[in-house]
């Protein structure tokens, strides 16, 4: 797909979302500025949790109201929140050195720490039988195999009553249960890298920089030559990160963090520069 740099990327909006961090559209707007491209890296929208889609549908749209005004525009990639709302399961950018994909198909049964995993199990395993090892060597199967297995499972209404740090840890304690779920998550996290890297290599093995969110846990690690960035996501107790490209042969990671009531940019972290 070609798109107008300079661009940025985002992930893990949770538009609408008792957890998300995000409670105004306007709150966007520094980031915004500078860029010709925003790509939204999935999960921006609540698409299967009925009691957040009409919040969620106001802010997308004001938030495409405030891009349109200033001329940015949205390219918008399916999560599994999301997961059949746009034309676009992954990206490449940057001629190919870049390949963009929300997370989700990387993982077993997309979120396997859920606590609803276990009710939507037999579903989701009667989807992945209908596949075969053939048919997941290749790159469209395997997405759609994470997408249907995204619309089976039962999506799992968070409650955040405030953004107080009381209502947050409340929150955080409901969600520590059953007793293996923070196992699940740490296992995730700990062996992403490997995961992310291995995909790479198999599906996109001439890109040099992978950008994915889903677990909220924004990181970037080197692996066999590869700069893979977890984006994070803008959620209770998340830190997101902004990747940037400022022309086809560059990447750039910067911090944000919520000042004044907006998302600011902080200085680059790390870069990528490729040959021209």
């Amino acid at each position: 797909m070609s798109f107008a740099y300079p661009a940025r990327l985002l992930s893990d909006l949770h538009l609408g979302h008792d957890v998300s961090s995000i409670q105004a559209a306007h709150q966007l707007i520094p980031l915004l500025e500078g860029i010709s491209t925003l790509i939204l890296n999935g999960d921006t929208l609540e698409a299967r949790l009925p009691r957040f889609q009409a919040r969620s549908q106001a802010l997308l749209e004001e938030l495409q109201s405030l891009a349109e005004e200033r001329g940015v525009a949205l390219v918008m990639i399916n999560g599994n929140h999301d997961p059949s709302s746009w034309p676009h399961d992954w990206l490449e950018v940057c001629g190919g050195k870049v390949f963009v994909t929300h997370g989700h198909v990387l993982l077993h049964m997309v979120s396997p720490w859920s606590a609803k995993l276990r009710a939507c199990r037999p579903a989701m395993e009667a989807i992945a039988a209908t596949y075969s090892a053939a048919d997941l060597a290749n790159l469209d199967k395997r997405f759609e195999r994470t997408r249907r297995w995204s619309e089976a499972m039962i999506a799992t209404e968070v409650r955040q009553s405030g953004k107080g740090w009381l209502a947050k840890l409340a929150m955080a304690w409901r969600e520590l249960w059953p007793p293996s779920r923070p196992w699940n998550v740490a296992k995730v996290w700990t062996t992403l890298p490997w995961i992310a890297s291995r995909f790479a290599a198999e599906f996109r093995p001439g890109c040099q920089v992978m950008l994915f969110g889903h677990t909220h846990r924004a990181s970037w690690w080197r692996r066999q030559g590869r700069l893979l960035v977890n984006t994070g996501g803008f959620v209770s107790f998340a830190s997101p990160l902004a990747v940037d490209l400022p022309s086809v042969s560059l990447v750039q990671l910067r911090r944000i963090s919520l000042r004044d009531d907006k998302f600011q940019l902080g200085p680059v972290l790390t870069e990528e520069r490729f040959d021209d």
